[in-house]
């Protein structure tokens, strides 16, 4: 028999069950391909079970979110859970951080940040400093 009330230990924040990622998917990728679960081989190692997935396209004519339900050696499964068209997305410009890629350049010049091939800092330790560095310098310009 279920309980007809909530037990407190069942309810805690978003963050601690899942995290959130965005991605900027290349424009002219069909919404399907995200579906397969080969899609995902070049980042599956960073999803876990549960995490959601907020996309777009470069030319902003689609948004959508995906739940990842399952994650194996270079491949992730997701299923849609809403998308929608946005108006005159091909007259929008794209988000201003997507000029910037945070890439591994190798152990010496460790992580960059990248627009286009030039090289605007590099030297950081993670991933993670990278695309909060890469934030901080859209903050930056948009001032």
């Amino acid at each position: 028999m279920s309980n007809t009330i909530l037990a407190p230990g069942r309810m805690r924040p978003a963050e601690a069950s899942w995290r959130t990622h965005a991605v900027l998917v290349e424009s002219g990728t069909p919404r399907t391909a995200l579906l397969a679960p080969a899609y995902w081989s070049a980042v599956a190692g960073r999803l876990r079970v549960l995490d959601r997935i907020e996309a777009m396209d470069d030319a902003a004519t689609w948004v959508g979110v995906y739940l990842v339900r399952a994650v194996g050696p270079g491949e992730a499964v997701v299923v849609p859970l809403w998308s929608a068209e946005l108006e005159g997305g091909a007259a929008m410009s794209p988000p201003a951080a997507a000029r910037f890629e945070p890439r591994w350049r190798g152990h010496k010049n460790r992580w960059a940040v990248m627009e286009g091939e030039a090289v605007l800092r590099e030297g950081m330790a993670s991933r993670e400093e990278a695309e909060i560095w890469i934030a901080s310098h859209v903050k930056a310009l948009a001032a």
